[in-house]
């Protein structure tokens, strides 16, 4: 997948939502890759997942479903 906001690429795996200044209400533009190659997982994967907020996303109105 490839996120950009304000048409700039969010490519750094290491920088914390500040460092690459995502706000409040700021609208996060998502472009998935074609896959490539045998597909493992199944959409039951990603529905199995916990209900908590991730810890990263603490104080924002961001949830895990």
């Amino acid at each position: 997948q490839n996120l950009s906001l304000d048409g700039r690429s969010l490519k750094n795996d290491e920088a914390s939502l500040q460092d690459l200044k995502v706000y409040p209400n700021c609208v996060i533009f998502l472009k998935a890759d074609e896959p490539t190659g045998e597909v493992t997982s199944t959409v039951d994967d990603y529905l199995n997942v916990p209900t908590r907020p991730e810890e990263g996303f603490k104080g924002t109105n961001l949830l895990g479903r």
